[in-house]
């Protein structure tokens, strides 16, 4: 009888979720998976601006997620690389929370086509650096997205990329102006208005 808030990931597959879902609606509570950006006012005032009108028509969303976590390849072996125990890998990882960020701005995707890539099939074991063990899960993916309101997007997440701490930037165009975040300037948003005469 206990209302659900909770962060990702709940499930490992779409059956596992399949199942939470029917609990929570026969338990009647509340219940929501709460990414955790979405709570970063910057971002929250960018979800009003769409939602208000105030960029008008949208036509781009582009979001991109960049780590550098595992771009060594003598990086050990860790859950995290495991499908048994995280379910996916950037994708899910971090790609989810830019996903979550397109649809909760822009609004719900009607067409996706997207690749994943793992660029390092085996990783030295943390406990005996001489064996490895079998990295099974993506490293980095891409997407394109049409969204049900005609916007076009594209997402990109990858654990690969030198230099990048927790890169995560989005990015929406439309007829009456844009707006970029960065989360590592996570209290900015830039805005940008047509008819602004600045």
């Amino acid at each position: 009888g206990k209302h659900i808030l909770c962060e990702k990931p709940l499930a490992m597959d779409a059956a596992e979720a399949g199942d939470m879902l029917r609990a929570v609606k026969e338990s009647k509570v509340k219940h929501l998976c709460n990414y955790n950006y979405r709570m970063i006012p910057a971002l929250a005032l960018a979800r009003q601006l769409v939602k208000n009108g105030r960029l008008g028509r949208i036509y781009h969303f582009r979001a991109v997620y960049l780590h550098e976590w595992l771009a060594d390849p003598m990086f050990p072996l860790t859950w995290a690389v495991v499908k048994e125990k995280t379910g996916s890998g950037a994708l899910g990882g971090i790609g989810s929370h830019i996903i979550d960020l397109a649809r909760w701005i822009c609004g719900e995707p009607e067409y996706v086509t997207g690749i994943t890539r793992t660029f390092t099939g085996e990783r030295p074991l943390p406990d005996d650096p001489g064996k490895k063990g079998k990295v099974d899960v993506d490293d980095a993916f891409a997407a394109t997205i049409e969204f049900e309101n005609g916007a076009i997007g594209t997402l990109e997440a990858s654990r690969f990329c030198p230099g990048r701490k927790n890169g995560q930037r989005i990015e929406v165009n439309g007829e009456l102006g844009s707006l970029y975040f960065e989360l590592e300037h996570l209290n900015y948003l830039d805005v940008y208005f047509t008819d602004d005469d600045r």
